[in-house]
C-alpha cells in the first residue's frame, strides 16, 4: 500500500459517530448581531494594503469571545464539507457528509436547512424543485436572489460538475446549463462572487488530479471562460480558501498529493507527507487576471486544508483546518489558554500574522466546516472534530470597542 492509499485509508477510518450535544448556552443570536447590507504587489510588497487610515479602523488590539448560543427547533444532523450562505439575516445550509460507521460508510446528505438569525432558531423548509444529488466539498455563493451551487463529490466516488440554484425566498431549485468550456468534475474548489456578475472557480481535485486553474462563469448569460493568467499563479490545491478583497482575490492554504512526489521521497514519506499542506497566500487582479505574492510578517499559521478564512473589520481571520499536527489528538495541559493555533489572526494594517487574543473556551479543532461573517462577528457551524462530525454552532464575538461601528476592509486595494 503506498503513501496516497495509506492517506486515503487514513481518511476513511478517522470518522466515528458522534451523539450531538442538545443544549448550548442561553445567549441570542438577535440581540448581538446587525445585518450588515450594505503597492507593488507583483514583487511582493503591500504598500496598498491599508489605503485607509488606522483611525478609520478598530484599534490594533482586537479581543474576541467564544459563546455557543442556544438555536430553538431541530438543527441540521453532524455533518462537514456543507456550505452555508448568508441571504438577509439568514443562513442556508446544504448538503455535507458524516461517517456512519462500518456498515453504513459515509451519508452524503443533500437536505436544506435555514438559520434564522433575528429569531434564533433553526428551519426545515419545504422544498420545491429538484434538489442536487447529495455531494460534499461543493461550493455555493449568493448571486443576486439566487445561491448557485457547482460541484462536489458524491456517493460511490462521484465527482460533480454540475450547476444548480436555489431562490432562497420559494425554497425552490432550479436545474442549471451543462454549457459547454465549463470546469471538469471537481470538489474541494473555492468559488467567489466578483463585480456582481461573475463567479470565479479556482483550483480543487477528482480525487486523483489536483487543479490551479481558474474558470469564470458570467452569470447574466450563463457562459463559461477559461481567462489567461499571469505572474506567480499558486500550485494546484483543494480545500483552500478564497476571499474577495475589492476588485482581487486572496487564495490562501489548502492541500495537494502527488504520485511522483511521493515515489520519490523513497523512505521519508512523512516529511513528503507534511510538504502535502500549504499555507502560501496569493492574490488575483480580478480585472487583469494577474497573479502576485503577498509579503507579510510574523509566523503564518501551520500549513493546512479544510479551514476558513474571513474579513473581520481589518483582519482577516483564519479559524481551523487539518494539518500535519491534527492527528495527535493530545491535550496541551497546563499550556496558554489565552491563545490557539487554530485561530489566527492576520492584520491588514501591520500585515502581521498573530494569534488571536480571546477569552471563554475555544471549541475544538475542527475542518470541513463553515464559517460565516455577521457584521464583525463569525458564526462557525459544524465540520469534522479528529474523528466525527458535529452540528455545533459556535459565535466568535468581537470585543473590542466600537465593534458595531468598525469599517470594512472589503473596499481596500491591495
Amino acid at each position: 500500500m503506498n503513501a496516497r492509499e495509506d492517506y486515503e485509508q487514513y481518511e476513511e477510518e478517522k470518522y466515528g459517530e458522534y451523539d450531538p450535544q442538545d443544549q448550548y448556552d442561553d445567549q441570542n443570536l438577535g440581540e448581538e448581531y446587525e445585518e450588515e447590507n450594505g503597492g507593488d504587489t507583483e514583487n511582493g510588497t503591500s504598500e496598498n494594503m491599508g489605503n485607509q487610515s488606522s483611525k478609520e479602523l478598530l484599534s490594533k488590539v482586537r479581543k474576541w469571545q467564544w459563546a455557543n448560543p442556544l438555536i430553538e427547533g431541530v438543527g441540521p444532523t453532524p455533518r462537514g464539507g456543507h456550505t452555508a450562505t448568508l441571504s438577509g439575516a439568514s443562513i442556508i445550509m446544504f448538503g455535507g457528509h458524516y461517517y456512519g460507521g462500518k456498515q453504513k460508510g459515509f451519508i452524503y446528505l443533500n437536505d436544506t436547512f435555514v438559520l434564522d438569525v433575528n429569531a434564533n432558531r433553526w428551519i426545515k423548509p419545504k422544498i420545491s424543485g429538484t434538489p442536487p444529488a447529495p455531494r460534499y466539498f461543493h461550493s455555493a455563493i449568493l448571486a443576486g436572489s439566487r445561491i448557485i451551487m457547482f460541484g462536489g463529490k458524491g456517493e460511490k466516488g462521484m465527482v460533480y460538475r454540475d450547476l444548480h440554484a436555489l431562490d432562497p425566498s420559494t425554497m425552490t431549485w432550479y436545474q442549471g446549463p451543462e454549457g459547454s468550456g465549463s470546469p471538469c468534475a471537481r470538489y474541494g474548489h473555492t468559488a467567489s462572487l466578483v463585480g456582481g456578475s461573475k463567479m470565479i472557480v479556482f483550483g480543487g481535485t477528482d480525487g486523483k488530479n489536483y487543479f490551479n486553474d481558474l474558470y469564470v462563469l458570467d452569470l447574466e448569460i450563463m457562459a463559461w471562460t477559461q481567462p489567461k493568467t499571469t505572474g506567480p499563479e499558486p500550485s494546484a490545491r483543494m480545500g483552500h480558501t478564497a476571499m474577495q478583497i475589492g476588485g482581487n482575490l486572496l487564495i490562501q492554504g489548502g492541500f495537494f498529493f502527488s504520485e511522483e512526489n511521493q515515489k520519490a521521497a523513497g523512505l521519508k514519506q512523512g516529511s513528503q507527507l507534511r510538504s502535502c499542506y500549504l499555507n502560501d497566500i496569493r492574490i488575483l487582479d480580478t480585472e487583469t487576471y494577474v497573479w502576485s505574492r503577498l509579503r507579510v510578517s510574523g509566523t503564518p499559521p501551520l500549513p493546512r486544508y479544510g479551514h476558513t478564512c474571513n474579513i473581520s473589520g481589518p483582519d482577516i481571520v483564519v479559524f481551523g483546518g487539518w494539518n500535519e499536527k491534527s492527528g495527535n489528538r493530545e491535550k496541551i495541559e497546563g499550556a496558554d489558554t489565552s491563545k490557539t493555533e487554530y485561530f489566527m489572526v492576520l492584520n491588514t494594517d501591520s500585515m502581521t500574522w498573530e494569534h488571536g487574543k480571546y477569552v471563554g473556551t475555544p471549541p475544538l479543532n475542527r475542518y470541513g466546516h463553515t464559517c460565516t461573517s455577521i457584521g464583525p462577528h463569525l458564526l462557525i457551524f459544524g465540520g469534522w472534530e479528529y474523528s466525527r462530525a458535529t452540528n455545533e454552532v459556535v459565535v466568535l464575538r468581537d470585543l473590542s470597542l466600537g465593534a458595531q461601528g468598525q469599517k470594512d476592509i472589503g473596499d481596500k486595494k491591495i
